[in-house]
């Protein structure tokens, strides 16, 4: 490991804003390649925690992910807002701001679309399939 690597994973254990996180994790997974393993050993996180950063990561549009960086989103509302297609996040994450919107009503109000249930399904399918590898 590199000392640029060392430096964001000190870095990452240190961080607790959720923007701040998603920005070191970033670049310590696809741009420095470093294993989730060593991720979990030097920041002592939950294995289910990182997943969750991940899939964040790679769903989220970058809209979105600039809204997480200004504090206006909470980690499980992120989660929420990343089970819809990329197109519709931000105006969903820009809608549930203005109207102070709870992370369940949001849920809900998202599991009345049949395609949202599947494609809810689907996303659970997959964390469950990439947690196992």
């Amino acid at each position: 490991m590199n000392k640029r690597q060392q430096h964001l994973l000190t870095k990452l254990s240190s961080l607790t804003e959720l923007g701040e996180q998603l920005e070191v994790l970033e670049e310590l997974v696809v741009i420095e390649d470093i294993d989730r393993k060593i991720i979990l050993e030097t920041t002592h996180w939950q294995d289910y925690h990182l997943r969750h950063l991940l899939r964040l990561i790679n769903k989220l549009c970058p809209d979105v992910r600039y809204l997480i960086s200004q504090g206006k989103i909470s980690f499980s509302m992120a989660r929420a807002i990343a089970s819809l297609p990329q197109a519709k996040q931000e105006d969903a994450a820009r809608s549930a701001i203005e109207k102070k919107t709870s992370v369940h009503t949001f849920r809900h109000l998202q599991s009345k679309s049949g395609d949202l249930k599947l494609t809810k399904h689907l996303s659970m399918l997959s964390d469950l399939y990439s947690g196992q590898s």
